[in-house]
């Protein structure tokens, strides 16, 4: 059976697209397109980062992208599976080789093993022992008691919503794919088109993967940020948090790049 890459190579043949035109449609590199054809995994970002690629990759020449994708997911499973089989047989070789030896108890672990168990019978004799009947408790009369003032509810309109410590404003000046994961939860995964505009909302942590880091401008807490990279560079693990977002910044000055409430 052909592999992942071979399919998508036949496909694009078949279509007389030329890897550059894929490689300037999508702004994934060129190399990463041809360690796709050729199943360089090795050589790829990740397993989410490869998805994206296929994604784009198909839509550029027309190709069926769910084919495609259940094709990788298959070869994927089919590799995972061969290398804990391999791992398995490894582990073993290794207990079969390995040589069966008989312990004896020294006396020095027997003298320990002896210490274990006369601890172990001491904390079973207390914790297992009878106790003494608990005396039954006298209610205070009821003259006595001062009841607890209930606290007033507070009106809805002056409950604190939950502080928004990072805000981040993406503007995508030509096609880019993206994927933003706010405090662990996936908030945009996908390609956006030139003239696209985001706003996203954090408490703790930005992560940010991108294949064109060129094609897209940002801005924290509404002061300009530095640019991720030239046009075509893949950016992946980009983590922005209240600690470290001056770094990003054009403006350094730690007061100005306070949180915003």
């Amino acid at each position: 059976m052909t592999s992942l890459g071979e399919d998508l190579k036949r496909e694009r043949e078949l279509r007389a697209v030329p890897l550059p035109e894929i490689a300037a449609s999508t702004k994934v590199s060129l190399r990463l397109l041809e360690d796709l054809e050729a199943g360089r995994w090795a050589r790829l970002p990740g397993p989410f980062f490869i998805k994206g690629i296929v994604r784009a990759y198909c839509r550029t020449i027309g190709a069926d992208e769910d084919y495609f994708l259940n094709k990788y997911h298959h070869e994927v499973l089919v590799r995972q599976a061969a290398e804990a089989a391999e791992s398995g047989n490894r582990a073993g070789r290794q207990i079969v080789d390995r040589p069966a030896r008989r312990r004896r108890l020294s006396p020095r672990r027997a003298a320990v093993f002896l210490a274990v168990l006369a601890g172990a019978a001491a904390a079973a004799f207390f914790l297992f022992r009878p106790r003494r009947p608990e005396l039954p408790v006298v209610p205070k009369p009821a003259s006595f008691a001062v009841p607890e003032a209930a606290a007033p509810p507070v009106p809805e309109e002056l409950a604190e919503a939950p502080a928004v410590r990072l805000r981040l404003d993406l503007e995508f000046s030509a096609e880019t794919w993206m994927r933003v994961t706010a405090d662990g939860q996936v908030v945009l995964e996908g390609i956006r088109r030139a003239g696209d505009v985001v706003r996203l909302e954090a408490e703790e942590v930005f992560v940010l993967h991108t294949g064109n880091a060129g094609g897209v401008g940002m801005k924290i807490n509404g002061r300009p940020a530095l640019p991720l990279g030239p046009s075509g560079a893949v950016r992946t693990d980009i983590r922005i948090t209240p600690d470290n977002l001056s770094t990003f910044l054009r403006e350094t000055d730690a007061a100005a790049a306070a949180p915003e409430r």
